[in-house]
């Protein structure tokens, strides 16, 4: 709701369409939340490859990408894709490569809350199980339990399972990959008991002989991440983990989906955005509807913005979001109607399953789906504040 009531704060103020869905479907990648940008799906090779699009609909002009793996903000590159390039369409390497040529900063696999990637050299212990703690531990204790993993010092793949934790100490499993260039030439994991204080969970990692290693500090920053500081002979490496789903499997797929956004402006533009990292078993290089201009959105002033979910090959066979515009337009259905048609009658009698949220020319607003539940929601000038996930009945 704070989101929406902070877009359409812009929104009044003469911000474009354009610029809100982007700055919308930014704030749901960076969320974690769903399956787009932070909390994208991995792929069934455990990697993560994503899909994003937007148009604008006062020009027809759009961008996309598709099965990137290294970019922070989809979103932002199908805008790039879109104002810096002849194309409208790039996937893959070649399209980080174009961006990292206009400017954009390519991130790591780590930075992905359900990669894979970034521990599949690293071994773990078949007995791994995070217990859950006593009710009188202090829950900013509590927060530390599971698991975390990330590139330590930008070159080493770590993972540390907190298996344990009191309001004095605990028991941890602490695992490295593998890296030549440091002298590691493999993977090896170690289970500690370390100390609480300060907030901070505190060990020693030691030498064969009982020297001591390394002292190792870990502390929780205010964004979620653990932050990490490595003492040793050396000098003092320090580093972020990302918690990941103990499974590492990529996640319950029923839990947050692809994020949209479409918006009209005070002056009459629409406006359409995608995202998503597809769904958890799709095999490597699967590109579903999400970044196809006419299946996964569309916008055109004076009709309509359409934003899709769902099972994209069913949304790509139909191409559901033109097929909802065209017949706003040619048959001169409202919305409602033309969305019903689409939503609830050809898609579900061709198997496929899904949803749009969608607003018209005069701002009317219409958000069908066919499955039991989607998360929702919509606010405007003359538009009530609307947030549902399951449907009202």
């Amino acid at each position: 709701e704070e989101m929406l009531l902070r877009l359409r704060a812009r929104l009044e103020a003469g911000d474009r369409a354009l610029d809100m869905v982007q700055a919308a479907v930014i704030e749901m990648e960076d969320s974690g939340l769903f399956n787009a940008g932070r909390g994208a799906r991995a792929n069934q090779a455990g990697n993560i490859e994503l899909d994003a699009a937007i148009m604008d609909g006062a020009t027809l002009n759009a961008g996309g990408v598709a099965a990137v793996s290294l970019v922070k903000n989809p979103i932002a590159a199908a805008r790039v894709i879109m104002e810096r390039s002849p194309h409208v369409l790039m996937v893959g390497p070649g399209a980080e490569a174009l961006l990292e040529s206009r400017g954009m900063v390519l991130t790591e696999p780590a930075y992905f809350l359900n990669s894979a990637f970034n521990i599949e050299d690293v071994p773990m212990p078949a007995d791994l199980e995070v217990v859950q703690p006593a009710d009188d531990v202090p829950s900013d204790l509590t927060k530390f339990l599971g698991m975390w993993s990330g590139l330590w010092a930008g070159a080493v793949h770590q993972v540390v399972v907190v298996e344990t934790i009191d309001e004095n100490g605990g028991q941890l499993v602490f695992a490295q990959g593998s890296k030549e260039s440091w002298g590691i030439t493999e993977g090896s994991w170690e289970r500690v008991q370390f100390r609480v204080a300060d907030g901070e969970i505190r060990f020693k990692r030691l030498k064969e002989d009982g020297s001591v290693r390394a002292k190792v500090r870990f502390r929780l920053n205010e964004d979620g991440a653990l932050s990490t500081s490595y003492e040793f002979s050396g000098g003092t490496v320090e580093g972020t983990l990302q918690r990941r789903p103990a499974a590492m499997d990529g996640g319950d797929d029923d839990k947050g989906g692809t994020v949209g956004a479409v918006a009209l402006d005070r002056c009459g533009n629409l406006a359409a955005a995608v995202s998503t990292g597809g769904f958890g078993t799709k095999m490597p290089g699967r590109v579903g509807d999400s970044p196809i201009v006419g299946a996964g959105l569309y916008a055109k002033n004076g009709v309509a913005a359409v934003a899709a979910t769902g099972h994209g090959e069913y949304f790509l066979r139909l191409v559901v979001a033109h097929k909802i515009i065209v017949l706003m337009e040619a048959a001169g259905l409202s919305l409602e109607d033309a969305a019903s048609r689409v939503i609830g009658e050809e898609l579900p009698d061709l198997g496929g399953k899904g949803g749009i949220i969608a607003v018209d020319a005069q701002g009317r607003v219409f958000m069908p789906f066919n499955t039991d539940g989607m998360v929702r929601g919509a606010v405007g000038h003359d538009v009530p504040m609307r947030v549902e996930v399951y449907a009202p009945n």
